[in-house]
């Protein structure tokens, strides 16, 4: 079996999770709607890469970073909470599955920060995580 994109996985997981609705205000790989006002408030998941297994043979080490966006009066405080909730949510995770895929606990690589203002105003916040993962067998 082959394993999604990461992104599409922690995407899917966030969706299922309440924070937020895929292709609404929740993405992977790219931002949605880049000019669109009413969807300035967005979460992004990016692939960052994966390397062979460190814990088993069996297991896939990846990598992946968390963006959150605001809208263009949003204080850079509001954005960072939103991440923050995410971030303590995503560490408390652990042997789960997403999509026929074992996550083991995800690691924190840089936590929340805030890293400024994008082309139209808007406050940012980026956090990168690592785990373990693999397919699951039945």
């Amino acid at each position: 079996m082959a394993n999604n994109a990461v992104y599409f996985d922690i995407a899917t997981y966030f969706n299922d999770n309440g924070f937020g609705v895929l292709g609404v205000d929740l993405f992977g790989a790219t931002w949605g709607f880049n000019d669109v006002a009413e969807v300035d408030r967005q979460i992004l998941i990016t692939d960052n890469g994966t390397q062979s297994g460190e814990l088993k043979e069996l297991y896939e080490r990846v990598s992946f970073q968390v963006m959150a966006r605001g809208a263009a009066n949003e204080s850079p405080n509001v954005v960072h909470n939103r991440l923050r909730a995410i971030h303590e949510f995503l560490i408390a995770q652990s042997n789960i599955e997403i999509n026929g895929v074992c996550y083991l606990e995800f690691e924190i690589e840089n936590g929340p920060a805030n890293i400024g203002q994008d082309s139209n105003s808007r406050f940012m916040s980026t956090a990168n995580y690592y785990s373990f993962r693999n397919s699951i067998k039945n």
